[in-house]
């Protein structure tokens, strides 16, 4: 399962980055890096929300589990991770896939 979380949001990023590598490689220097903050940013801030929409539901597993004596509770709080996980390789994948369109030109390379 985490390394479905890990690869689908960075492959994602990464082919949304090759696919408009075009784009990206006939910006200046500074936009550019604008969009890949932007880009890596986005991700990062969709696993933090995602997270926390989660922990009020986390809290009242953790809640139940404990007046329920704590017996047989596994981890609630392992649903919190998966969101934080995914958004950074989507990051990761992001950075990559624009740093190689920068690299590459542009090139169509078929």
């Amino acid at each position: 399962m985490l390394i479905l979380v890990i690869l689908v949001p960075a492959v994602a990023m990464a082919t949304l980055a090759v696919v408009l590598r075009r784009r990206l490689a006939g910006l200046s220097l500074m936009t550019w890096l604008g969009w890949l903050l932007v880009g890596a940013g986005l991700p990062v801030l969709a696993g933090q929300l995602l997270s926390l929409s989660f922990s009020g539901a986390v809290e009242a597993e953790i809640a139940r589990c404990e007046t329920a004596g704590g017996a047989d509770c596994g981890d609630p709080a392992v649903l919190l991770i998966f969101p934080l996980v995914g958004g950074l390789s989507g990051a990761l994948g992001w950075i990559a896939g624009a740093i190689t369109a920068r690299l590459g030109g542009g090139r169509n390379e078929q």
